[in-house]
């Protein structure tokens, strides 16, 4: 125990290294924590929520008392890992109190004393005693202690007595309207409130739940499902109270969490957010609250009129709603008016009300944005732009003219001597030019256009040298490459074609991502076609390919340049081909180019192979024609794909969609196929067989004979089909007998306490991983089980079995080989200097003398004869860093990585070479 408290000591003194500032003014910053239930049953449990909230809802309508919010609070806990039982013990308080910012730390315990044998309905009869402790941060000491019994029913009479002590304590004078306030009582249900403390319960659950970025969308979903439970506990409050005030804000303020958890559902709750809201300040107008919620509600009506954009109509009766609820809340509530009025033109301005937003901005010049600052700026922007929108070019141009001679920009010029130094903002005289000559273009005044952004050629010029570029907000994407682009069509539009080229080549040499400068590419290509250098304009083609993907267009510029040139398609050998079941030409799947971007399969879950045969798991393709044909749709569906790679005939093979996860399409985790069967490891959705003959699908979960749904790996056997199941604390392997048509559980205590994530057969007998690190091998025979490694640390993330060895990765310790010979073990780890972060091992296969192991990195390759590890080129790999499957098959090695801003590609390495010509397909089969 003493060791415990000393880490906790510890991690609070780091937390408050840099002490935060105690209240400025002269009022105390109280932090009001948790009270614990000393009874001796829980029934009073959420008492301990719902009590501290009832004290701040009292406290803080008193103005001479700053309260710290429960969210520092819980977010404290979840930065030190600290329970708040921790933070209340009294070795650690005084370090919770400069951790909270706090003066004042309140604490307390409660007592409930029920009689024997008194009935559930008689509890509310039972002794309540409520002991508070005050405590002063600066000497850690307690100043005052209080205490107050009564019944349990009369509970909000004892919360009252607590107030009324606190207030003499901290000798602070009410007025008459304030103790009115005060003294108002928010309900009297004991049921009421102990809905309300699981409530509160379940939204500090959701604001410590953290999966880390990896599990960003799943951590969402349980979020959405925690904070749903509490609405239903706040609905009860509500039932057992209508009258009840804090129940119907923290309604409020739920419905903001559960529109804040990702931007798909916003539009899903902000109108329940507003409706409530507006039920609020309805129902309770004189609640302190209502002017901070008033606020938020015209922003609300904004965020739902900018989600209804498709409906005009309800758009702008949202965006009107909006203006007259800001217009409201400077008359009612005296707020600032300067900031209310910048947000009401924010919503004319996307109302389209552009004469409206030009009148306020000016409003705001005249009175706010004397000086030189941002929100100057930001105003003859929007000025600019509405006249822009307007059509009103004079006075667009009038503005611009105006912001450059009176030098209205956030940044200063181009400094010529240090171009280095250049942070460009959103205002700089750069833009401002640029924008002038956009005026001028949209005129069809192209010559003054050209001549107005001759002025700073040569310094952007200067700026591309130093690989600079302009920011992209305020309106105006300009960057140096979109610059050049601008350039390239006024020209153009000059018939100047020299320019135009001129201009397109600089616009292609700056580094960019943007789609209008691929475009640039092309239009190259054209002009150097035009002019009869079919060589140049070939290479703007290949690169504009490279870059955006191949299309019909594309590509026959690029035949036609080809024929030009002379130049016939080789066959030669090749050792790394590209591989698309997907593709336009459905005799050549092994592309010569990379998949566009519509081709690539979203969610290439899986590969596996069988005798001469490449089995491949797709998500978010589906069938489209009548000849059975699969292509990219988008559409969340799942499909099977096989190559024989002997007679060079594909199938496809339709999953049902009623064994996919709602929306989603079923993730396929692992493959494993024989003459008779197909059999699907599918994740959370159990494990699905095919039967070939049948055409018959068989769906295996808890329901019919699984004991967890979760399934990652899978392997058969004549009479058996092993898979591994579990995850995070829970696991098991099973066996599904093929004759008796039952599954068979084998029980490990060590091998299957956890998830289980790699098997692979070794004849009869299955070797399995789990993600602990554990490596087991059972005997199908007897049904024993052997521990070969306990590490407890590395994932085990594949096996491979060959005739002598048995290979394991093993997450972030490499690779281990077992000899079954000589019963040896060896490890192989190493790192990568190119790479500035921990290898993971992904995946693993041995074909002839060669290891291949799939890395978070790449590929690399481990030779057995030298015992050296190499890199494979990446120019193979330049989109894929994740290897997350690999699979030998003939002469073949199959790559499944998963590509950073990319989709999911497939590689294919022929080891003795390959024609092209030798893998056309011969037909196209489906089911």
């Amino acid at each position: 125990m003493k060791i415990r408290r000393a880490a906790i000591i510890i991690i609070l003194f780091l937390y408050t290294i840099i002490p935060l500032t105690l209240s400025a003014s002269n009022k105390p910053t109280i932090a009001v924590l948790r009270f614990e239930n000393k009874s001796a049953f829980d029934r009073l449990d959420p008492f301990e929520i719902a009590l501290p909230y009832m004290l701040i809802s009292d406290l803080s309508k008193i103005s001479g008392i700053q309260l710290v919010e429960r969210d520092k609070i819980d977010k404290l806990m979840a930065e030190t890992g600290l329970a708040e039982k921790d933070l209340m013990d009294p070795a650690t308080m005084q370090k919770t109190g400069k951790a909270l910012g706090a003066d004042i730390i309140i604490i307390g315990s409660f007592v409930e004393q029920v009689e024997s044998g008194m009935t559930v309905e008689d509890m509310s009869e039972s002794d309540l005693t409520i002991n508070v402790k005050v405590k002063k941060v600066t000497t850690g000491k307690i100043f005052k202690e209080i205490q107050v019994v009564g019944k349990s029913k009369e509970f909000f009479k004892l919360e009252k007595e607590i107030v009324q002590e606190l207030i003499k304590v901290l000798n602070m004078s009410l007025t008459k309207d304030i103790r009115k306030q005060v003294d108002r009582i928010s309900t009297r249900s004991l049921e009421a409130v102990l809905h309300f403390g699981r409530g509160e319960y379940l939204r500090s659950v959701n604001a410590n739940l953290d999966f880390g970025s990896t599990y960003r969308q799943a951590a969402s979903e349980k979020r959405e499902q925690i904070l749903l439970k509490a609405i239903k506990e706040f609905e009860t409050c509500l039932y057992l109270d209508p009258q009840y005030v804090d129940a119907q804000y923290m309604m409020i303020l739920t419905f903001r969490d559960l529109a804040g958890l990702f931007s798909n559902i916003r539009n899903k709750y902000n109108p329940k957010q507003a409706y409530k809201i507006e039920a609020f300040i309805s129902q309770f107008p004189e609640d302190v609250r209502c002017k901070n919620i008033s606020l938020e509600l015209a922003w609300l009506y904004f965020c739902i009129g900018y989600g209804s954009v498709l409906d005009k109509e309800k758009s702008d009766g949202y965006y009107s709603k909006s203006i007259e609820q800001y217009k409201r809340h400077i008359l009612k509530y005296d707020d600032k008016e300067c900031n209310c009025i910048r947000r009401i033109v924010g919503v004319l301005f996307r109302k389209k009300d552009y004469q409206e937003t030009v009148k306020w901005h000016k409003y705001l010049l005249e009175h706010y944005h004397k000086k030189q600052n941002l929100a100057k700026v930001e105003s003859f922007y929007y000025i600019f732009y509405c006249y822009k929108k307007m059509k009103k070019y004079d006075k667009a141009l009038e503005t611009l003219n105006y912001m450059i001679k009176n030098r209205i920009r956030a940044q200063p010029y181009l400094y010529k001597n240090n171009p280095e130094t250049c942070n460009f903002s959103n205002s700089d005289i750069f833009k401002l030019v640029k924008l002038k000559g956009d005026i001028y273009f949209d005129m069809g005044k192209y010559q003054k256009t050209v001549d107005e952004w001759l002025k700073i050629r040569e310094e952007v010029t200067e700026l591309g040298k130093s690989k600079k570029n302009f920011d992209n907000t305020y309106y105006h994407p300009f960057t140096i490459p979109i610059f050049w682009l601008d350039l390239a069509n006024a020209y153009e539009k000059l018939n100047r074609r020299e320019q135009v080229m001129e201009c397109l080549e600089k616009s292609v040499s700056f580094p960019s991502s943007n789609d209008l400068t691929y475009s640039a590419y092309y239009r190259l290509g054209q002009l150097y076609e035009d002019q009869g250098d079919y060589k140049k304009a070939l290479s703007k083609y290949k690169t504009f390919q490279k870059q955006v993907g191949t299309n019909e267009k594309v590509a026959e510029r690029i035949f036609i340049c080809k024929q030009r040139l002379e130049i016939i398609e080789d066959d030669k050998l090749a050792n790394w081909l590209e591989f698309s079941p997907f593709g336009r030409d459905t005799e050549n799947r092994f592309a010569k180019v990379s998949w566009s971007r519509g081709e690539r399969g979203e969610w290439v879950n899986s590969i596996a192979s069988y005798k001469h045969s490449i089995w491949i798991a797709f998500g978010g393709f589906s069938k489209t024609n009548t000849d059975g044909k699969y292509t990219s749709t988008g559409d969340w569906h799942t499909s099977l794909y096989s190559l024989n790679l002997n007679s060079m005939t594909e199938e496809f093979i339709g999953v049902p969609d009623k064994f996919r996860d709602n929306k989603n399409s079923l993730r396929i985790y692992d493959i494993a196929v024989d003459d008779k069967e197909i059999w699907l490891s599918c994740g959370k959705n159990g494990v699905l067989r095919y039967e070939h003959l049948l055409k018959k699908w068989t769906h295996f979960t808890k329901d019919n004979g699984l004991i967890f749904n979760t399934s990652h790996c899978i392997a058969l056997s004549k009479k058996k089909v092993w898979c591994g199941l579990g995850g995070r604390g829970k696991g098991a392997i099973m066996a599904y007998d093929r004759e008796k048509k039952k599954w068979l559980l084998y029980h490990h205590p060590i091998a299957t306490a956890v998830g289980i994530t790699a098997l692979a057969l070794d004849w009869n007998n299955i070797w399995v991983g789990n993600e602990k690190g554990i490596i087991s091998y059972l005997n199908t025979q007897d049904s024993s089980w052997k521990i070969y490694s306990e590490n407890k640390y590395s994932v085990i993330k594949d096996i491979c079995v060959t005739e002598d060895a048995v290979w394991f990765a093993c997450s972030f310790d490499g690779i281990k080989r077992y000899n079954k010979k000589e019963k040896q073990w060896e490890t192989w780890d190493w790192d990568d200097p190119e790479v500035d972060y921990s290898l993971e091992s992904k995946c693993i296969s041995v074909n002839g003398n060669n290891v291949w192991v799939g890395e978070n990195a790449g590929v690399y390759k481990l030779d057995t004869l030298s015992n050296r590890f190499n890199k494979v080129e990446s120019r193979f790999f330049k989109q894929g860093n994740t290897t997350l499957s690999i699979t030998a098959c003939d002469k073949f090695v199959w790559f499944l990585l998963d590509a950073v801003n990319y989709p999911r590609r497939i590689m294919v390495y022929a080891k003795e070479g390959i024609k092209r010509s030798a893998l056309k397909v011969n037909k196209l089969t489906s089911k």
